[in-house]
């Protein structure tokens, strides 16, 4: 009789079985030869069936603990900007973002992006509702929207001339 090797993604936990067993999902191994366990996937990995490797987490998701068989989506208000993130961080002040955003490219209410895309606070007399709306004005209050470039200055009208 000769022995044979476990294929990758199983594994012999006595040496010469007759039996290879089967890597759980959230596991692998790669060791065609000798492998007489499975390795857990690392934090910021996930495997999901028979595995000779691990797959990171994609940018906009992660994965806090080890031998997992998924990623968890990061929540609007914050990022994960890189694969194989373990955490999601938080969307600076002025900032938001949908879920599974890989950045905080929106602006959070009551901010607005500006013409040099950074985040600026609602002008005075106007209403901000975030993502990538302009300022819009209050009752008796207009903006020109010649340019966006003067979306930030707020005018009152003269003599109730708004509508």
């Amino acid at each position: 009789n000769e022995c044979k090797p476990c294929e990758s993604g199983k594994y012999a936990p006595v040496p010469l079985a007759d039996n290879c067993l089967t890597c759980y999902a959230g596991f692998y191994t790669n060791n065609v030869t000798s492998a007489s366990s499975c390795t857990a996937c690392s934090a910021g990995e996930f495997s999901v069936n028979v595995s000779t490797e691990c797959e990171a987490c994609t940018a906009g998701k992660y994965q806090s603990a080890s031998g997992q068989t998924s990623c968890e989506t990061c929540v609007s208000g914050s990022y994960s900007k890189s694969s194989g993130s373990t955490t999601c961080l938080t969307c600076g002040v002025g900032y938001d973002s949908y879920a599974g955003s890989s950045a905080c490219d929106l602006a959070d209410v009551n901010y607005f992006i500006s013409t040099t895309n950074l985040t600026e606070t609602c002008p005075k007399n106007a209403q901000c509702v975030g993502a990538y709306q302009s300022p819009v004005p209050f009752e008796g209050y207009w903006v020109d929207r010649t340019s966006y470039e003067y979306m930030a200055y707020i005018h009152a009208c003269p003599r109730s001339t708004c509508t």
